[in-house]
Formats: structure tokens, sequence, C-alpha cells
């Protein structure tokens, strides 16, 4: 189904957030990455919903026509699979293979049964043996799911009756089909109703389909599947309702269970109650960067790429934030088919691809790719405090009510402090960390700091009235940040400088774990009416503090063996006995991502490089970490101590690899 495209409208829902609700994501920027590889057999095809299972990205989709016919002679179908095993969507996504007919062309994956095939052939053609002619059953493939402990694939579908021309079909139910766990094989629809006339659907027509998302969820030992549907809407709208059930029994509808009013799972779907207006499209994954569930969609009736958060799938989620705007449909065409691909996500989650399809003309698509950024926001909540020699630490600052202060105003020295609970797990890199404070207007002099963590695993709350200060009570980082904030007017944003090193101090003890609490320490001057104030949410005043965070989490230890020389770098996952002495030349190593790096020229020099195991003998460019997804932009570097380059690799015909100089820089 195409929602109607209406270039440059601003549509965001009149469904505001319910109380609670966590604050809309930010989102840092957006890259148009241009045409999504697609085979030249297929003219056009609708929806996109993919996920990941094994090493290969599993795309499902809807109607798609053909540029000629396939082995059967038709140049339609309602639904089609594709898969890759590119996961590295960074610079491009590409290796698609389509599940094929003997000459290449890409046929339905979803099985009619044996009554659907004889019903659609009593109506084929102009002149059909039963009326309406030219009507037949069709399946519509919504989010697959992998479920890795029953080596199966999950396929939601909806069944639906079409006829002729646009917008002439009819919903009769939804179901799930099952597949083997890696793309080919025989995929079923089992039979879950079995004195139903349609034995193999879950929900029929009138009910809601829950087919539009879906997201898997560990919870207590179970694995359930939350899925969603937009029923009830007026093409305006898209009141989203959502189901889950444990998914050993996904096939078992008296096992499914119907968010309702006052956070009750009901057994009831009648009871099922809008968590907010999404779209007959959109995903739902869990972002670690955001430390929440995140739904991407495009809004109907417009060109909007939006996305919200949740602390649960069901809610409650935010107000929507735009991503960016699609771009426009040539006259009369569509922009539609908007989702995410959390298979593809790098950096937890800071960068996220979505695709959508816009018409260029009459029976003719394109699909484009977009990369959207995130910000990590993470908010201080009830834990900071000040600090003064005479009323010692202040949960609510006696003499700068809803303030924190730092510095020191006509009386005494003043420390500040703030904490925020983390998602990032250990082992993790940081890759930028700033604090953004609101100024109360309440400033003095100019007042110069230097910003420390405290080095512990996890930061319990201040105590109101303890006699200490924060830098005497608490271990302090040994990295530490100097800051001169701006004498900015009541109101104002002001952010600290790049305080990664001292977050990484922390995050790399080896009691972290995700979930702790980071406390931050802002000192005391010895000089007089030199001050800052800001914003004291713990008081109910103004605005939290905010810790805008990039990271990514580390993988597996592995072991790195140049023995043979700079070319020939073995990389192997390290042993329970931990790595052997390498021996040889002394060697120099460095680990990166592809994804981490910004080309300021042009281009990136990694300088020429080749990475081999034991098995290899082609020189290649870059390696995977073992314990990443092939292809996700992971690679090793080996040099000889002390040489200005990495590596000497040669080509296939002796040659050296050419080099294209470009300064590169990490965000």
């Amino acid at each position: 189904m195409k929602p109607i495209a209406l270039a440059g409208l601003i549509a965001f829902a009149a469904h505001a957030a319910d109380p609670g609700a966590p604050p809309a994501p930010e989102v840092l920027s957006s890259r148009d990455m241009g045409l999504l590889e697609t085979s030249p057999i297929i003219a056009l095809r609708d929806g996109a919903f993919s996920t990941r299972v094994g090493a290969a990205s599993v795309w499902v989709y809807g109607d798609t026509g053909l540029t000629t016919p396939g082995v059967d002679g038709g140049t339609w179908r309602h639904n089609t699979l594709s898969w890759t095993h590119d996961l590295d969507a960074f610079d491009a996504l590409t290796g698609f293979a389509d599940w094929a007919d003997a000459s290449g062309a890409p046929v339905t994956f979803l099985p009619l049964t044996q009554d659907e095939i004889a019903t659609n052939a009593l109506h084929q053609g102009d002149n059909c043996q039963v009326a309406p002619c030219n009507y037949e059953f069709g399946l519509w493939p919504g989010m697959p799911l992998f479920d890795p402990e029953h080596e199966r694939v999950l396929y939601p579908y909806m069944k639906l009756w079409l006829g002729p021309g646009a917008w002439n079909f009819t919903g009769v139910g939804t179901g799930i089909a099952v597949g083997p766990a890696m793309p080919g094989g025989s995929i079923v629809r089992p039979i879950v109703d079995p004195q139903s006339s349609d034995p193999t659907l879950l929900f029929y027509e009138g009910e809601p389909f829950y087919v539009n998302a879906s997201v898997k969820v560990r919870e207590s030992g179970t694995t359930w599947v939350y899925l969603y549907d937009c029923s009830g809407g007026d093409g305006f709208t898209k009141p989203m309702h959502v189901a889950r059930v444990p998914i050993d029994a996904i096939l078992d509808r008296s096992q499914w269970r119907f968010y309702a009013a006052g956070g009750v799972w009901s057994q009831l779907a009648t009871d099922a109650i809008e968590i907010f207006d999404g779209s007959d499209q959109l995903s739902v994954h869990w972002s670690d960067f955001l430390g929440r569930y995140v739904a991407m969609y495009l809004q109907p009736l417009s060109q909007n790429a939006v996305a919200r958060v949740a602390d649960r799938p069901e809610g409650p989620w935010s107000d929507p934030t735009l991503m960016f705007v699609a771009l426009p449909p040539v006259r009369n065409g569509w922009v539609y088919s908007g989702t995410a691909h959390g298979e593809l996500a790098l950096d937890g989650g800071r960068l996220e691809y979505f695709t959508y399809v816009r018409d260029t003309g009459p029976l003719a698509q394109e699909r484009r790719i977009v990369e959207v950024e995130f910000k990590n926001r993470v908010e201080t909540g009830d834990r900071d405090a000040d600090f003064d020699p005479v009323d010692g630490v202040m949960l609510s600052d006696v003499d700068y009510p809803g303030q924190i202060c730092m510095g020191m105003d006509q009386h005494q020295g003043r420390q500040a402090a703030v904490q925020f609970r983390l998602g990032v797990p250990h082992p993790a890199t940081i890759t930028s960390a700033t604090v953004q404070l609101v100024s109360s207007g309440h400033n003095q002099g100019t007042y110069t700091g230097t910003v420390r963590a405290i080095a512990q695993d996890d930061v319990a709350p201040f105590v109101g009235g303890a006699s200490g200060s924060f830098t005497a009570t608490y271990p302090m980082t040994a990295a530490g940040a100097a800051w001169t904030p701006e004498d900015a007017a009541a109101g104002a944003t002001v952010t600290t400088p790049e305080l990664r090193a001292l977050v990484q101090e922390v995050v790399d003890r080896p009691g972290w774990t995700a979930g702790h609490h980071l406390g931050l320490v802002f000192p005391e001057m010895s000089v007089k009416q030199k001050i800052r104030c800001f914003d004291d949410l713990s008081a109910g005043t103004g605005t939290a503090a905010i810790l805008r965070l990039g990271w990514y989490a580390n993988g597996t230890p592995v072991c790195l063996d140049a023995r043979g020389g700079e070319d020939a770098l073995r990389v192997a996952r390290e042993p329970a006995g931990g790595c052997g002495s390498a021996g040889g030349p002394s060697m120099e190593f460095v680990f990166g991502r592809i994804g981490a790096l910004r080309a300021s020229g042009g281009a990136v020099d990694l300088g020429p490089v080749r990475c081999a195991d034991a098995s290899s003998t082609g020189a290649l460019v870059r390696a995977a970490d073992p314990d990443q997804p092939v292809g996700d932009g992971s690679f090793y570097l080996v040099r000889a101590s002390g040489s200005p380059d990495f590596g000497r690799a040669l080509l296939s015909d002796g040659s050296t690899p050419s080099r294209i100089p470009a300064a590169s820089a990490c965000p």
C-alpha cells in the first residue's frame, strides 16, 4: 500500500508523547548515499524489511515488477526476497543475491496453499471461470525474525485479495511462515488454526494484523517477540498497537497478549490501545548508542523520515524527531516504504541506515539509502550536587537555589559534581564526550578549572551534609580537561571541551559495566568572585545537564602474529591460555574501524597493507575483527617498529598498491 507523498509537507504527529516518555532523539547529520544496488531485471519493488541471519542481511519485499518475464512467463510478484553478505553500509551496500528461478528472475518466496492456487486459477483472465475476473490471493511480507535457538527464520505476512488497478485490495488476515536459517530451502506456512477455513492465519479480516514491524527482546530467560499493528487509521494517521508473544509459542494465538490501558497485557486484541502515531511500514530495534528502542519510519502524507525512542517496546514513546526530508517524487508519484535496517547499524547505533522508495515515473522507481548519525544524550536526572566548606555537600544549593555552581563567590569556593548513568559496556572505545549545561545567568569574573571524573566503577548517589569536598572524598582520574566556560546569559547553552580521555579512563576500569554511573567534578577556585552557575534539575529547576557521548563496543581480544613480516599478518581469536610469543622482529599493530574515519581530502589513506589468514595468499586491504560481522569495516595494520609506513604489500602482479594521500580524522 502506497501512502500519498506531498512534497515539503511537515506533518508531525498530533498524538503527543505520553507523560514519562523520554526526550526525542537528536540527529547530528544525515547523508544521502544514493541508490541501493538493485538487479536490472527489477523495474520496481515495494517494501524493504530486513534482518540479520547468520552472516547475511536478508531482505523481503512486497509487489515486485520485472523488466523481463521469469521462467513462468510472469513479470509480477507479490513478494520477493534477497540477501547480501555485505554488512558494511558505510561505503555502499553491494552483493545482493535474489531468490530467483533458472533465468535469474526473482520468484515469490512465500508459498500459496493448494486451495489458494486453485481459487486464483478460477478467477484468472478476462474470461475467467468464476467472477470477479483477474482477482487473486497474494501475500505481502512484514519484518522477518531470525530465531537461532530453533534454527529458523519467521516471516510474518499479510494475505490479501487483490484486483486490477491501484488500491484495489482487501486484507484477509495475517500469519507467520517458517523457513530455514539461511536463504533458500523450503519455506512453509504452518497450519495454526485447523478448524478455520483459512488455517494458516493467526488474525483475520476485522482484527488488528500485527505485521507492520517486530522486534525481539530477551527478558528473564524468555525471548519475546513484540509485533506492531497500525489498523484503525484514516490514512492521515496510523495509530500503532503492540502485541507480544514468547517466540517459542509465536504460532499459538492463545499465547499472544495485547498492550492495553493501565500497562496491562490483555488476552483480548480488542483491548489494545494506541501507543503512538506511526506508519504502515516502520522498523523497531534496540540502539546501544541511544540506550533505548528506536522506531524509524516515513510519516504518512509527507517526505519526513522521523525517529522516536522508548525505554520499552510498548513505550511510552517520545515525540518524533526529523531525521531528514526524502527527495521529492516525480509528479503524481509517491515516497514510501521507509524503514531502517538495524543489522547494518555501526557503533551500536550511532550510524543507522534507512531506505525508502521514490517514484520516478509511471511504473518506475528507485530505492535510496540514507545514513543517519545520532547524538547520544544522557541526562543527569537527580544525582548532581554542590559543595562548599560551610554547608558541605548540598543536593540543592542553599545560597543559589535551583543552581549548581563552581568557582568561588565573595565568600567561599564551590565545587559542582554531576552523574550520568551510561549504557556503555566494558570494554569499549569512547570516540567523543562533552557535557552541555544551561546557564542560570549568575556569573562573575572568569572561571577556569580542570574537569575530572571520579575514578570509581559505579558512583553512588551523593549524600547531602557530607563535610568532605568531592575532590577530597573521591579518587580522581589522572586525565582531566581544562575548561573556561563563557559568561553566558540565563538559558544559554554552555558546552565543555572534549572529555573523552577521562571518560575512557573510567570505562577502562575492570569493574565498569553498562548501567553504571559516571561522576564528573568541576573544582573550586581560590580567587573570589570567579564563579559560574547552571540549572540544577535535581532541585526541580531548569534543564538537566546532558552528556553527549560517542562510543563503540570493543571486539573479543585477538592475537596478532607477524612473524613472517608485515606482509604476512595473521589474526586469530585469543585462546584460553592467552596469546603466545610471536618472536621475530619487533612489530607495531593498529586496530581501527572504517566507520569511525572521516576523510577531509576526499579519501582516507590507510597505507598499503596485506592481512591474511594461514590459508590465504591474496592481497587484502583490510581484515575483519573475528568478533565483528564480515565487512563491518574493521581492519588491522602492522609495521616494523619505527617504520613510517604500515606494510609493504604487493598486488598479484607484484606491484605496490597506489596511494592517495589525504588527511583523515576521527569525529
